[in-house]
């Protein structure tokens, strides 16, 4: 009996640390277009090294029932000015699927934000040139 309670604290404790660090790394909506969601999130650019710079994570979501090529360009802004642009980011995404696309280090050479900027009210990205395209499967 002592085991199965010690089991079950175990496990509560496991389940609670689990929850609260899904809610701080969930996915925010950004933009939608064409069947097609982005989503993102900030990170550490470091996998275990919370002190490293922050890269944006995109998510891509296809809704569409084909498989698509989504191309676009993130651009920065800080104080309503655009400070930064990536270069144009490509992705394949099957048929209802999701495609995750770390955007840290593409195109970024002339600026580099800090955390603090990056957590500021007055930082924002916009995804822009977002081009989706149907991938037409040639049939043998």
């Amino acid at each position: 009996m002592k085991k199965a309670t010690l089991f079950l604290v175990i496990a509560f404790v496991f389940a609670s640390i689990s929850s609260v660090n899904a809610q701080k790394n969930k996915f925010e909506k950004s933009v939608e277009k064409d069947g097609v969601t982005f989503l993102y999130k900030w990170k550490p650019s470091e996998l275990f090294k919370k002190d490293s710079p922050l890269a944006l994570v995109i998510k891509i979501e296809n809704k569409n029932e084909y498989d698509i090529k989504a191309n676009f360009e993130v651009i920065y802004y800080w104080k309503l000015e655009p400070k930064a642009t990536s270069n144009e980011q490509e992705a394949i995404v099957k048929s209802k699927q999701i495609f995750t696309k770390n955007v840290k280090k593409k195109g970024f050479d002339t600026y580099e934000f800090t955390k603090e900027e990056i957590k500021d009210d007055e930082f924002y990205f916009d995804i822009v040139e977002i081009k989706i395209e149907k991938i037409v499967k040639e049939k043998k």
